[in-house]
């Protein structure tokens, strides 16, 4: 990507604001078996990818990290990284493919300031995170495998952004992430939408939803039968 493509928002056929507000509305339950019957099964990441607050949700379009395991502290490549935060826009999640790296926290409270000041709703870390007293007082929701408390200053290094990444996936070794990709998570996990169909797959989760709705009344009615309810719905 050049600078004018990084610099231009992605079209998702409607402003990501309302994108992000629609997304937050629904659970990852459902935007999971839409992908599903969409036959893009492995959408969703690794099951230990959790946010740090029980109740914490993130949505918004990938600003995706790529992070290497290195001992030596590369300035030139941190002056990469700081420059780049000048193509995050307001709506956008940072995720961050670690290399599988499982030793150092690769997200602190001082990443959420630098990103939150830019417009950065949520961080996926693929990998650890700390400082987390801080984090949940910001109450910037991050997710991530693990938390520990060791630095990742001379042990893992940005050096690529705005990239495909590679994320652990629940259903497979990696799952694509792509500049611009719907990112959806809750308390149980969190799922990266293809930018091309964002706005289709809201659309038919909000058409799931009004279903589910629906079912869900009937289904608490102890007067009616479970089985004719199904056969009128088709839905448990």
């Amino acid at each position: 990507m050049n600078d004018a493509e990084l610099a231009k928002a992605y079209d998702y056929g409607m402003p990501l604001a309302e994108l992000r507000q629609r997304y937050l509305k629904l659970y990852s339950g459902l935007v999971y078996d839409v992908l599903d019957e969409m036959k893009l099964p492995y959408q969703a990441l690794a099951n230990d990818v959790k946010p740090i607050e029980l109740d914490w949700m993130v949505a918004g379009a990938a600003y995706t990290v790529k992070m290497e395991s290195r001992p030596d502290v590369d300035t030139k490549l941190r002056e990469y990284r700081l420059k780049m935060l000048d193509h995050m826009k307001p709506g956008m999640v940072e995720i961050r493919d670690c290399s599988h790296d499982e030793q150092a926290a690769h997200f602190g409270e001082l990443n959420a300031n630098i990103i939150r000041a830019k417009g950065c709703v949520g961080a996926v870390v693929d990998g650890g995170s700390r400082d987390s007293r801080f984090i949940r007082e910001m109450g910037f929701p991050v997710f991530c495998r693990y938390r520990n408390p060791v630095e990742a200053l001379g042990r893992a290094v940005v050096t690529r952004v705005l990239c495909d990444i590679h994320m652990r996936g629940a259903l497979s070794t990696g799952v694509l992430v792509r500049p611009w990709d719907f990112i959806f998570g809750d308390l149980d996990g969190v799922i990266i939408i293809p930018r091309e169909i964002a706005k289709k797959v809201l659309e038919q989760c909000e058409h799931e939803f009004a279903k589910e709705s629906e079912s869900r009344e009937l289904y608490r009615d102890p007067s009616l039968s479970p089985l004719d309810i199904y056969k009128k719905l088709g839905k448990l």
